[in-house]
Parts: structure tokens; C-alpha cells; sequence
């Protein structure tokens, strides 16, 4: 999967960036992080590319959670991404 430089997603646009060693704000490492008010998705460098089709969906459901306020929290987020990511292989529904 190809991750465009920039995602559009609840009418703003984010900047997608790399980083090696990504941590939280408590040091724990991270594949993925949405910054929703500075508009960034911050993405770990080298994930393999299924690990980066589910860490990509993860990030976005977690911008349209926050911004349409449905509360999921990380355990929903969770629970939706793996679901769907679920549903996109078992179809073999090509993401381009």
C-alpha cells in the first residue's frame, strides 16, 4: 500500500509523515498516531505493507470518532478497524 503524502478525511486534510522509533506522549511505542489539531497522521517507518493498511485505517477511524463524536474510544477504534480490515480481505476489495 502506498500511503499518499497527504489524507483527506471529516472535510481537513492531513499531512502523513514517517518516523523510526515513534513513541506516545508516555514513551510507549506507537505504529500509528493521529494529531487532530495540528492535522498530522505520524505513521512508523518500515511496517510491513498489511501492518500499514490496518495502521492507516486505525488512524483515520480515530480523526472520524473525534471529529463526528462517536466516543469509541481506543478499544472501539480497535474493534472497527479489524473488523473492516476483516471485510476488505475476505472480499478481496482492492483499496488503490
Amino acid at each position: 500500500m502506498k500511503v499518499p503524502r497527504k489524507i483527506k478525511a471529516c472535510g481537513a486534510e492531513y499531512k502523513v509523515c514517517f518516523h523510526r522509533n515513534l513513541c506516545g506522549d508516555k514513551g510507549q511505542p506507537l505504529f500509528g498516531q493521529a494529531d487532530v489539531n495540528k492535522y498530522i497522521i505520524n505513521l512508523e517507518y518500515g511496517m510491513d505493507q498489511q501492518k500499514k493498511q490496518e495502521v492507516v485505517l486505525h488512524e483515520i477511524l480515530h480523526i472520524i470518532d473525534f471529529n463526528k463524536g462517536f466516543n469509541l474510544g481506543e478499544k472501539g477504534v480497535n474493534n472497527l478497524t479489524l473488523e473492516l480490515i476483516q471485510v476488505i480481505r475476505d472480499n478481496k476489495i482492492k483499496i488503490s
